[in-house]
Formats: C-alpha cells, structure tokens, sequence
C-alpha cells in the first residue's frame, strides 16, 4: 500500500511532530550583590545539581543537606528550601573571614511574589550557630533562552527531500537498467 519512501517521510513527520524532550538540568544564572554566578537544576523546578558564585573572595559551591537542600522554583522564579523558605549553599574553600565549609550563604523565597523579592542573607557559623549577618540583599533568577523551533523543521524538510531525491535517483536507475537491456523497447 505504501512505498519505503512514504513511510520513511511519515515517520520523519512523526519523529519531528513529537514532543521533544528537554535536558534532565538546564543553567540558570544568578545575580547577588552585582555579582553574577550559575546553577543547574532542572527546567521544570526541584532539586540543585550544582551552584556556584564568589562573593567578596568566598565561592558558595557546596549545596546544602535535609530542609535546606536547595530547590528551584520555575513558577516563582526563585530558590527555597527542600521543605523549607529558606536553602543554604556553604563555601568549599576558605575565603576571607570564612573557614572552609564555614560561611553560608542562605537564599529565602519570596513569600509574596510580586511585592517581597527574594533574598539573601550571607553568615558564618560559630560553633554550628548562625552568626551575626555580613550581607544581605534581594537576588535574581534569569532562565535560559528558550531553544527556536525552526531547527527541527528545517531538519524535516531537509530528510523529506531527501527521500525524495533518493526515489527519483531509484526510479531513473531502474528506467536505465531496462534500457540498457532491452534498447528497443522505449
């Protein structure tokens, strides 16, 4: 019923015409005091796969553990606990003022959307304990651009003529053949 080339250029409709699947993580860049840094989490929102920025000579790199894990936000736009308002990210190297793994920089949802922004807080801890606050601000989230949709379509015509090139190439390889070996019949 159908030949090999109408099936090829279906299913490259089909192919095409799928939802496409979005990578596990996209990056996200982060503004905090003017200073911009990037995490990974996934388009969608959930759990942090990675962040990093250096504020004042000390990089938070290292994602905190239990309720203050930290998850993205896609519809808020913002970074919260995993289970709380509030995630914290820690230093993985001494920076000014800060042991290794002792300063945190915690980073607090925005309650009411719109009217309180999100905000940071920077601190050490003493002795396990919070101390006195060192800086504090709002921060902003810029998602990636989003990925044009032309590509795939221009990918799809590109397959579909192709097929169609091939065909003619088979057709006229075939009215050859039967020339050749039979001249006098065309």
């Amino acid at each position: 019923m159908f030949n090999s080339a109408t099936k090829a250029a279906c299913f490259a409709a089909a192919f095409a015409l799928a939802p496409t699947a979005h990578a596990a993580t996209v990056t996200f860049d982060i503004e905090i005091a003017g200073v911009t840094g990037m995490f990974d989490a996934p388009e969608v929102g959930g759990l942090l796969s990675s962040f990093n920025i250096t504020l004042g000579g000390v990089t938070f790199d290292t994602l905190g553990m239990g309720v203050s894990a930290p998850v993205y936000n896609a519809v808020d736009n913002d970074i919260r606990g995993n289970g709380s308002t509030e995630a914290s990210i820690l230093n993985s190297v001494a920076g000014p003022g800060c042991a290794a793994l002792s300063c945190i920089l915690s980073l607090e949802d925005s309650v009411d959307p719109g009217v309180v922004p999100p905000l940071y807080a920077i601190f050490p801890l003493e002795g396990g304990i919070p101390g006195t606050v060192t800086s504090a601000g709002e921060y902003t989230i810029t998602a990636p651009a989003p990925v044009p949709l032309p590509a795939p379509l221009a990918l799809l015509l590109g397959a579909v003529l192709s097929l169609l090139g091939l065909r003619k190439v088979k057709d006229w390889r075939r009215h050859f053949m039967s020339f050749r070996q039979n001249p006098g019949s065309v």
